[in-house]
C-alpha cells in the first residue's frame, strides 16, 4: 500500500508543475500582450500629438519630431535625453505632402520601425512593430510657412 502513496504523491508534483507552467505561461502572454496595447495606443497619441502641433505652426521637420520623441519641441531637449518608451528620432518621419496647395496642403507623421521586447515562451524575441501613422491638412490661420 505504501507504493501506491509514493506514486500518488509524484502524480500530484507532476500535474502541480505542469499546472504552474501553463498558468506562468499565460501571465507572462498577458503581460507581453498588455504592454504591446500600452505602447500602441501611447505611440498613437504621440503621432496625433506630432501632427497637431504640425498643422498650427509654420513647417519645421525637426521641432514636430521632437515633439513626437520628447513632448516638446525644444531642440535643446534633445540633446542625448531618452525617448518616450524608447523612441529614437530616426524612427519618426515627417513629411509634407502637396506643397504649396493651399487647400490641399497636408503633413504626415509616421513611426516606423520600433522593436517590441516579447517574453513568452514560444515567441519569445523581438519583433518590429506596425508602423504607425497620421496625415492632417495644414491649417494656415494666417501663417505663411
Amino acid at each position: 500500500m505504501k507504493t501506491n502513496r509514493n506514486r500518488r504523491r509524484g502524480n500530484t508534483i507532476v500535474e502541480a508543475a505542469l499546472a504552474l507552467f501553463l498558468a506562468l505561461v499565460i501571465l507572462i502572454g498577458l503581460i507581453d500582450f498588455g504592454q504591446v496595447l500600452m505602447r500602441q495606443q501611447a505611440f498613437v497619441e504621440r503621432v496625433r500629438a506630432g501632427c497637431r502641433y504640425a498643422v498650427t505652426r509654420p513647417y519645421d521637420e525637426q521641432e514636430i519630431r521632437n515633439v513626437v520623441v520628447y513632448g516638446d519641441p525644444a531642440p535643446g531637449v534633445a540633446a542625448g535625453a531618452p525617448g518616450f518608451f524608447g523612441l529614437e528620432p530616426s524612427m519618426v518621419a515627417v513629411s509634407l505632402v502637396d506643397p504649396g496647395a493651399n487647400a490641399a496642403e497636408r503633413v504626415t507623421v509616421r513611426i516606423h520601425d520600433y522593436p517590441l521586447f516579447m517574453f513568452t515562451p514560444g515567441i519569445a524575441g523581438t519583433y518590429a512593430a506596425r508602423p504607425i501613422a497620421q496625415t492632417m491638412t495644414i491649417e494656415s490661420m494666417g501663417v505663411t510657412p
